[in-house]
């Protein structure tokens, strides 16, 4: 039990940490006109919401 509530930590503090060091390089590349960086960056939002809610449902 322990080595799943671990496991469950680390996967979610491995994904803010990349999907945050991913925005802000997408926000800082679509402030100087990358238009594709925002279509990214909104990507990015949407599968880190995804990924929260459904390990939430799955009681993760």
């Amino acid at each position: 039990m322990m080595n799943e509530n671990y496991q469950s930590l680390t996967r979610r503090i491995i994904a803010i940490t990349f999907g945050i060091c991913g925005a802000g390089v997408l926000s800082y590349l679509a402030l100087n006109g990358v238009e594709s960086a925002l279509t990214a960056l909104i990507a990015i939002v949407g599968t880190i919401t995804g990924f929260y809610f459904g390990a939430k449902s799955a009681g993760l």
